[in-house]
């Protein structure tokens, strides 16, 4: 990395599944995961980028598994890997990755709290390795809840230093809640506190653009998002998509950003290297609505009454993004920045 750069990264395409001929089949997941996080990162910096951004913590442990939480503000866990609950190899490596890069990293972990709870918890790390901000994800899809079992955070919205200017922290879902609830209060308190862009972390199954172009729009913020299986985007405030390379203007500096397209899973040998094509964002929408299609289903055999009203008034947002989607796809993705 050079010095002072404002150039952010952005992890794109990546199926946190799809390994194939190597020791990452099965259960190594996670350490093969972050191994690929790890060059991301290396490339990244390589590449003249200041910070990272990842998807959310099923991009890293799409087994659902946690580790305890070392990762509160002003900690540096690249020295703090073993607790007395257990390991935190992911929280470690992250840290120890972007001091090693000089390089900050703005990534996203499944972890279990002091009292047991098991959270979403998004944390920036500086080219030091240390952690300047953590945020928990508030507002849980309704399937996170039950049946995977994390909680909810109290943490308030979160805005946090980066690349010299200030960035407001969305998880996944938090960036369609406020359409799905009418309740606006955390996207208005990022923008009351001084955010300057909005970074959005998410798992799957969101229609990332149409979802990037709205919240623009509704909070007059610049929004870049790195998603599971979809291609990285970003969107100025006016919500009209940027291509890559394009700069957002942040107090004393203007932040830019690369996209690593199609990152390949060069991680063991030669034959586990995926190079699919994902989605576009018509038929990330559909994977959407399917989604709640299905959450629609488990909770009327459950007699969920409360699961039942949430996946419905889901699947009509999802619908709603659907009809709005009429851009057609890029006839091909660059694989670099």
């Amino acid at each position: 990395m050079e010095p002072g750069s404002s150039v952010l990264a952005i992890l794109s395409n990546h199926d946190p599944r799809a390994w194939t001929g190597s020791a990452c089949d099965g259960g190594a997941n996670a350490t093969c995961n972050l191994r690929l996080f790890e060059a991301a990162i290396a490339r990244g910096a390589a590449a003249g980028a200041g910070a990272v951004l990842f998807p959310e913590g099923y991009a890293l442990s799409p087994d659902f598994g946690t580790e305890p939480w070392i990762s509160p503000a002003g900690a540096t866990p690249c020295a703090a890997a073993r607790t007395t609950q257990g390991d935190s190899p992911l929280q470690s490596g992250l840290a120890c990755a972007a001091r090693r890069q000089r390089v900050a990293v703005v990534a996203n972990v499944l972890v279990r709290m002091g009292g047991g709870e098991k959270q979403i918890r998004e944390v920036v790390i500086d080219a030091a390795g240390a952690v300047v901000s953590s945020y928990g994800k508030r507002h849980l899809f309704p399937s996170e809840r039950w049946p995977l079992g994390f909680s909810p955070s109290s943490d308030a919205p979160t805005v946090a230093p980066l690349l010299g200017g200030r960035v407001g922290l969305l998880i996944c879902y938090e960036g369609v809640y406020p359409e799905l609830s009418g309740d606006w209060s955390q996207v208005d308190g990022l923008r009351r506190d001084g955010a300057q862009a909005l970074l959005w972390s998410i798992g799957s199954h969101l229609p990332v653009d149409a979802g990037a172009a709205r919240l623009a729009r509704r909070t007059g913020l610049p929004v870049l998002a790195s998603a599971d299986g979809a291609a990285a985007h970003a969107v100025a405030a006016t919500g009209a998509p940027l291509p890559p390379s394009r700069s957002v203007a942040l107090r004393g500096a203007v932040a830019g950003y690369g996209i690593i397209f199609n990152f390949a899973k060069e991680v063991g040998s030669p034959s586990a290297v995926d190079r699919t094509d994902y989605a576009t964002a018509s038929g990330s929408a559909r994977g959407f609505a399917q989604h709640h299609s299905q959450q629609l289903s488990r909770a009327a055999v459950c007699g969920d009454a409360q699961n039942i009203n949430n996946a419905a008034r889901n699947m009509r947002v999802a619908h709603s993004f659907m009809t709005g989607l009429n851009a057609p796809p890029p006839c091909a993705r660059p694989r670099a920045f």
